[in-house]
């Protein structure tokens, strides 16, 4: 039984409780495995404007699907609809869409339908056909071939009727398949007559269907990108800081599996799919921006999980998305998988034609809001919710410590794995939607944390993680031939970098080791990359991997740096190394790197790049009351422990890569809006 029809916990005590104390036991959300949520999510996709009407999918209006404009009861939302053509701008016509359910349309909708076609309009009618009277009991209509008393009667068809009023393009969908529902009401939308479409799909509460087992999610791939949510499915739960899907409730009507793409940054990969296939990449690009505002950026330093064969719902995208959209394999191949389309490239193409071809100012919000958000720090989290939030209407000023914006994207990736053309072009976009950015302004020194507590509705702190790791080598510390990884990679995309010698040892296993190893062998060194772990837990994008072989950076697996060597004069000479083999599992589930006894060895180098892990510097806090745990101490939303304080990105949740900040920046700046629209309340 759905928990939607258990009672409420707290029963009131009284006879004639007052209004306030009365609490809905119900979730308001459809049903688990509804077939309407496929119609109302696509809907939600095209932006559509809809005229809705009363029924039990009068739900969909709320979030997450947010798919009705308006609503009005007994038939009127056809006539609605076609007034609304009537009127609106001619560029807003082909988002109107009506929606009305099988048992209103037989009684009330028919009417409407033969106005619409009297009239000469061209509206788009879907018909929610869950074959009977779901709201009012589930009482039978005529399309069901029987009566109210339970007796066979002649079904009167929806098409058929449709058609006998004069409507030529009317179509059957199946709401549970999503990419062809798309493409059957988006070509709807873009015609210039009337077209009615039939969602046709039994009611599940009455029909007690279940497709399968329920669907599990895979930790292992889930991004907490949270784009199954929109679904709006209560079988999808969020447990603490991730989500699990209950399996008493899930149907396995598939609906959270192919909205799902494993993208870091919540990208509707879906969608921008069917409009790049068709050439509209205008269309392509603003759904794209909805989540991520930096594709180009992204398009070159993402790791693109969404390109897994099968994603964290156990949906085979891979074999899915070449199916579907065959010429885009050979416009965008995927290097690693012959016959599949790699998302990453077709982001990245995406991203560097709207640089040559859209203008920024085109995405300034539709009106304005009164509230001031800061955005301390410009990385990728805050411009994102810089982003986000202006789009939102609100007044956004980004202070920013260094001389120039982007933060780690500026001077922590290098220039041959980021152009600084893209990264400045996609910046220049939130200057161009009005968001103020200050450089040289260091929170802590140059403006005060409460100063922006006092001045600013609220705060976002997005200042990143600076700091090195102590990778724990004896004698290290205060060694001049011993960098810090940041520093380095900082100092080389500012001109200055360091004299590295011949010999070089980069000790670490992610981006910012590759990225090391890659800058020094450009700097002439001869490279060593050395990790403690076996090569399949390297957290490194695999690409890059590919490229610093390609650039004869050597590999060094299960070895351990654990003490720095000296010529008998102090002079640096070297590491003392010692093997590794793999032990029991973690806490992050690899297993555990544990020394080899007597397998110490020593390397002769000229220098030591340590990328061994970054921590953010949050000295700026002192005194105030944000509780810190080495990072920012943070809910899922990045709320903080002090109101109308928020975090995102490294200083807050530490995942370590672009498109991850960029998604938490967008989910910090949706906890904004709503943090100041209730405080707005009365």
């Amino acid at each position: 039984m759905p928990r939607t029809l258990q009672p409420p916990r707290n029963a009131a005590p009284t006879t004639d409780p007052p209004r306030s104390a009365i609490r809905d036991p119900r979730s308001r959300r459809r049903c688990p495995g509804c077939s309407h949520r496929g119609t109302f999510y696509v809907l939600n996709q095209k932006n559509a404007i809809v005229s809705g009407d009363i029924g039990c999918y009068t739900l969909g209006a709320l979030p997450p699907l947010d798919a009705m404009d308006s609503c009005l009861n007994m038939g009127a939302s056809i006539s609605m609809a076609h007034g609304m053509e009537k009127v609106m701008p001619e560029d807003e016509r082909n988002r109107i869409v009506a929606v009305i359910g099988d048992s209103t349309f037989y009684h009330s909708g028919i009417t409407g339908l033969i106005d619409v076609v009297y009239n000469g309009g061209a509206s788009t009618v879907v018909v929610l056909d869950n074959h009977t009277t779901a709201m009012t009991g589930h009482q039978e209509h005529p399309g069901t071939g029987h009566t109210l008393m339970g007796e066979p009667a002649q079904v009167v068809d929806v098409e058929m009727l449709a058609r006998s009023v004069g409507v030529k393009d009317v179509r059957r969908i199946d709401p549970y398949d999503l990419g062809e529902t798309w493409r059957t009401i988006d070509d709807a939308m873009r015609r210039d007559e009337p077209s009615l479409l039939i969602a046709d799909a039994a009611c599940v509460l009455r029909e007690r269907i279940s497709f399968g087992e329920s669907i599990a999610i895979d930790a292992e791939k889930c991004t907490n990108c949270y784009a199954c949510t929109r679904v709006g499915c209560p079988a999808i739960e969020q447990v603490e800081d991730h989500l699990e899907v209950n399996s008493i409730l899930c149907i396995d009507c598939t609906h959270c599996q192919q909205v799902c793409s494993d993208c870091n940054a919540g990208i509707d990969v879906p969608q921008v799919l069917e409009l790049v296939d068709q050439g509209r990449y205008r269309e392509a690009f603003d759904v794209l921006v909805r989540a991520n505002p930096f594709p180009s950026v992204a398009g070159r330093v993402c790791p693109h999980p969404c390109d897994h064969d099968v994603n964290a719902l156990g949906w085979p995208q891979r074999r899915l998305r070449a199916e579907r959209h065959p010429d885009l394999v050979p416009a965008f191949p995927d290097p690693h998988h012959d016959g599949a389309i790699s998302v990453r490239e077709m982001e990245k193409f995406l991203g560097d034609w709207a640089i040559e071809n859209v203008d920024g100012a085109e995405y300034r919000p539709d009106a304005e809001l009164d509230d001031r958000v800061a955005v301390v720090g410009s990385g990728p989290a805050g411009l994102s919710a810089a982003w986000h939030l202006r789009r939102k209407g609100y007044q956004v000023t980004i202070f920013e410590a260094q001389d120039e914006p982007g933060g780690m994207l500026r001077y922590g990736i290098p220039e041959f794995r980021l152009p600084r053309w893209a990264l400045d072009a996609e910046i220049q976009r939130l200057r161009d939607i009005g968001v103020d950015i200050r450089c040289g302004m260091r929170l802590g020194a140059d403006v005060a944390f409460g100063h922006l507590m006092e001045e600013y509705d609220a705060v976002v702190l997005g200042t990143g993680a600076w700091q090195g790791r102590n990778a724990g080598i004896d004698g290290a510390e205060g060694t001049h031939q011993v960098l810090n990884g940041v520093e380095f990679l900082r100092a080389f995309n500012a001109g200055k970098a360091p004299e590295l010698g011949r010999r070089v040892g980069v000790i670490g296993g992610g981006n910012t080791a590759i990225d090391c190893a890659r800058v020094a062998r450009r700097l002439g060194a001869d490279v060593a990359l050395i990790y403690r772990r076996t090569e399949a837990e390297m957290p490194a994008i695999r690409d890059e991997v590919d490229e610093a072989r390609a650039e004869e950076v050597a590999f060094r697996f299960q070895e351990l740096p654990t003490r720095v060597l000296r010529h008998d004069d102090g002079r640096f000479r070297g590491l003392e190394l010692i093997t590794m083999r793999q032990g029991e599992p973690d806490d992050s589930g690899r297993r555990r790197p544990v020394p080899v006894p007597g397998s110490e060895h020593e390397e002769e180098l000229d220098a030591v790049i340590l990328a061994t892990g970054e921590q953010p510097d949050l000295g700026y806090l002192e005194g105030s009351d944000v509780r810190r745990n080495g990072r920012v101490d943070v809910r899922f939303t990045g709320a903080t422990s002090r109101p109308g304080v928020f975090a995102a990105g490294d200083a807050a949740f530490g995942h370590g890569t672009v498109t991850q900040a960029v998604g938490e920046g967008a989910r910090v700046a949706d906890a904004v809006g709503t943090w100041l629209q209730q405080r707005r309340r009365p």
